[in-house]
């Protein structure tokens, strides 16, 4: 039964990944990278699926493997914000709102603190200190799309491969 857990939340976690990159992608090349508008989908629309699945699931039984595969295994590959926002709206519905406060409070400041440390011990191991360019590559952009924009960005021509 465990095995079989693990299992079904690990394809649901590809599925997921692999909706979050389409996502990602489609915005990016509709929008462009200058603001994070897939992450921002991702999050809402996934937070909007963990709503509509918690809800269910909980009627039914909370432990089937129909809610571990959605639940955890896709909208976890999907976001992991969706995870953070119904064990917030859960304290905050059993009336703990403080609880509930203080836990997103220190969720996203805790979070972008981690980053920062992060991101400052690495640059810290290279010697490199300064901040990324603000037009840098992200992570969702394809290695294409990056080497176009770079082309643009200096006027350089673009390889046809």
């Amino acid at each position: 039964d465990s095995l079989l857990s693990c299992l079904i939340v690990f394809g649901g976690a590809g599925i997921g990944g692999s909706l979050r990159y389409g996502v990602n992608t489609l915005v990016l090349r509709v929008l462009g990278p200058d603001y994070p508008v897939g992450t921002l989908i991702i999050n809402v629309t996934g937070c909007l699926v963990m709503g509509g699945a918690a809800g269910s699931a909980y009627e039914v039984t909370c432990r089937s493997l129909g809610a571990s595969f959605l639940m955890t295994g896709v909208l976890g590959g999907y976001t992991t914000f969706s995870a953070f926002s119904l064990d917030l709206m859960t304290l905050w519905e059993r009336g703990e709102p403080w609880p509930a406060l203080v836990y997103g409070l220190a969720s996203v400041l805790g979070s972008v603190i981690a980053v920062g440390a992060g991101l400052f011990l690495i640059r810290s191991m290279r010697h490199d200190p300064q901040p990324a360019p603000a037009r840098q590559r992200l992570p969702t952009q394809s290695a294409r799309e990056a080497h176009r924009d770079d082309c643009q960005a200096t006027g350089k021509q673009q390889s046809s491969n």
